[in-house]
């Protein structure tokens, strides 16, 4: 299989975000196969991460003038060089081997999917049931939880940079891009990621919050 860089964007405008955060990256080195992972970039949207020193083998890059999140993912992807590129927010949670359900997946069907993802928001549904093997097509994916080759990237990027915070429409508009050139974009329908940050940033449930499958021992906030 090919190498893949990995991003993370993360915001952390609260405690509960703090407690996401460490969650993330605690099921991110349990979980992963690091033998598929050429970089890791993480580029903060919002805030410093005070924790951040005890993260080994990580770049750390602030956006200095929040200019957000679609600038922070461009930042991030442009620290590598990988054939592939993963992007997640620092508010999910990763089970085991994920990246590699994820990337044979993609590998087996990339000839229709350029855009896959291994979770997906409950209320976004399928366009047209199940789709290859194991995969939803959807409008679009959520940009928590991207895998995609740097190739589409460099052909359809970057998103746009002016949306700030995140819930905004940097990700579904780089999905349609994809969608209207005649390429679907979907999700592992067995998913291999769970979003756990169901409230928004003033810690109110975001809309479809009730819908989501709850993984037992894991924190949702």
């Amino acid at each position: 299989m090919s190498l893949v860089d990995v991003c993370f964007i993360t915001y952390l405008n609260s405690e509960n975000r703090v407690k996401l955060f460490v969650q993330t990256f605690e099921s991110f080195i349990k979980n992963t196969n690091f033998d598929l992972v050429k970089s890791i970039t993480l580029v903060d949207d919002a805030s410093p991460i005070p924790i951040i020193s005890e993260i080994s083998n990580l770049k750390y890059i602030r956006n200095e003038k929040q200019s957000g999140v679609g600038f922070s993912k461009n930042l991030a992807i442009k620290q590598g060089d990988a054939k592939y590129i993963y992007l997640a927010d620092t508010d999910v949670y990763f089970t085991e081997n994920w990246l590699d359900k994820l990337l044979e997946a993609y590998e087996q069907n990339k000839h229709y999917f350029k855009l896959l993802g291994g979770g997906v928001h409950p209320y976004l549904q399928p366009r047209q049931g199940e789709d290859g093997i194991g995969i939803t097509s959807h409008d679009a994916i959520s940009g928590w939880s991207w895998l995609l080759e740097r190739k589409i990237w460099n052909k359809y990027g970057p998103l746009d940079s002016h949306a700030i915070g995140s819930g905004q429409s940097e990700d579904w508009a780089f999905c349609r891009k994809l969608v209207d050139d005649g390429y679907k974009v979907g999700c592992l329908k067995n998913q291999v990621i769970s979003h756990c940050g169901i409230t928004n940033v003033e810690n109110k449930p975001c809309v479809g919050s009730e819908l989501f499958q709850r993984l037992p021992g894991v924190l949702y906030l």
